[in-house]
């Protein structure tokens, strides 16, 4: 004998999942499904600015999901299906219960945090991130790692990692040539809507070593003067100094410099305190994966020296 459910007793937890900028994914639950033979699930959308509902497909009663494709981007839509079993007895639709919007990307994730090179050589580059700023209901799966030639406007995908892997080493690349990369997250929904970018073209090409022999030139009472010896790679662009006050966490910049140069002044320091120093090298590639340090602090009123260095890896 078949019994017809009463009250949508058979059919629950009607959910919408984002697949794209155009389709979304309904999935629902049986209670029970040995108790009711399903002949086939009739699905029906209705716009929010329209009374009459509409199918829009069908499936056979063993599946519990379908994808309704071809939706406009800024409508909101309410949702049904309903079960029909043998014999025509129709039973009563389950609704979501809030409508849905076709750009409402709550649960996609947001994009990668903190994109960097970590190491390059002149076939290949090696990326770094860190997870998106998303609710736990935004669990990243996979990580896309995309590249575009700079002389090329089309995108092509790199790699795909796993969403506990945070870097990526993209293979097979011209030696001295330039990529844009960009890194997206994917979770059970989609991808995410914005990618993270660097904003500067990356070069299959070595990072430049750190230049070495960072010391003190000349000292006045609020500048002093840096000098060191040439990084050992060519073609390094520039130096980039950073600074700190005794007493002080971080350091901050305090200039850069043309690769050709091996000095600068910083000239706005402070009478009778007391300074260190660092400096690391650029190239196309990237920065120096070593920073110089000053391995001590000089303070203005102290005479010319020179001082050795040291390596923070």
């Amino acid at each position: 004998m078949i019994q017809r459910p009463q009250e949508n007793d058979d059919l629950y937890n009607l959910r919408c999942y984002l697949l794209n900028n155009t389709n979304v994914l309904l999935k629902w639950e049986i209670k029970d499904p040995a108790s009711f033979q399903v002949d086939k699930f009739v699905i029906e959308i209705l716009p929010n600015d329209s009374n009459l509902w509409k199918k829009v497909g069908e499936t056979e009663g063993i599946c519990k999901s379908f994808e309704v494709s071809s939706l406009s981007k800024y409508t909101k839509y309410f949702a049904r299906v309903y079960a029909i079993y043998k014999f025509g007895i129709v039973g009563e639709p389950v609704e979501l219960t809030e409508p849905f919007q076709i750009d409402n990307n709550k649960d996609l994730p947001t994009s990668p945090l903190n994109l960097k090179i970590l190491t390059s050589d002149e076939f290949s580059i090696t990326l770094g991130w860190q997870p998106p700023d998303s609710n736990e209901n935004c669990q990243v799966t996979q990580y896309e790692v995309e590249i575009c030639d700079i002389f090329c406007n089309a995108w092509s995908s790199a790699t795909i990692v796993e969403g506990n892997v945070l870097s990526a080493k993209i293979t097979n690349l011209k030696p001295g040539a330039g990529y844009y990369v960009k890194v997206t997250a994917i979770n059970e929904h989609g991808k995410s809507k914005k990618s993270s970018e660097l904003f500067e073209p990356v070069y299959a090409r070595a990072l430049p070593s750190a230049p070495k022999n960072l010391r003190v030139k000349e000292i006045s009472d609020t500048e002093v003067t840096l000098e060191w010896d040439f990084s050992a790679d060519s073609k390094v662009a520039q130096y980039f100094i950073d600074f700190k006050e005794e007493h002080d966490t971080d350091f901050l910049p305090a200039g850069r410099v043309d690769g050709q140069k091996n000095n600068f002044t910083c000239d706005f320091l402070r009478s009778s305190r007391s300074y260190t120093f660092r400096i690391k090298a650029k190239n196309e590639a990237g920065f120096s994966k070593q920073t110089t340090l000053l391995n001590q602090f000089i303070k203005l009123t102290d005479t010319i020296g020179y001082f050795s260095y040291f390596f923070i890896y």
